[in-house]
């Protein structure tokens, strides 16, 4: 069976070798390398919980900003509602689609989030969206 020579022998992770630069390589390859490995993966997952950190205010500010966006179109389909009563002699639309044949709206309004259309209750003329319903 093959050995290597003594000198050259693997005790460990380091090898012991007679010359003084191929220990120093050595110690460095499997003493040190491993640890570098382990302050970069600590620095990696360090600049990813800061990363995600950051990014939480921007993730709900665009959240409220899309409920935002809801009620306001919400507000603009009921004044058109009121505009078309007024234009109507107090009579409610029977469908959102009427609203925007009479030109109290350009185009049938969806919600921002999904683009799920908006539920119009004829009998009450009252408008809500599935998402964001109103307080």
């Amino acid at each position: 069976m093959f050995q290597l020579p003594r000198s050259e022998r693997r005790l460990g992770p380091v090898f012991f070798v007679n010359s003084a630069e191929k220990s120093c390589k050595d110690i460095f390859m499997y003493r040190i390398t491993p640890v570098l490995y382990a302050i970069l993966i600590i620095l990696i997952s360090s600049f990813h919980i800061a990363c995600e950190q950051q990014v939480k205010p921007y993730r709900s500010a665009r959240g409220q900003s899309i409920t935002a966006s809801c009620t306001v179109n919400q507000r603009t389909i009921d004044a058109a509602i009121q505009a078309y009563r007024m234009s109507h002699n107090g009579a409610l639309p029977t469908s959102l689609d009427e609203i925007i044949e009479s030109g109290q709206l350009r185009a049938y309004p969806h919600c921002p989030e999904d683009g799920i259309p908006y539920d119009y209750d004829p009998v009450t003329g009252t408008v809500s969206c599935p998402n964001h319903p109103r307080e």
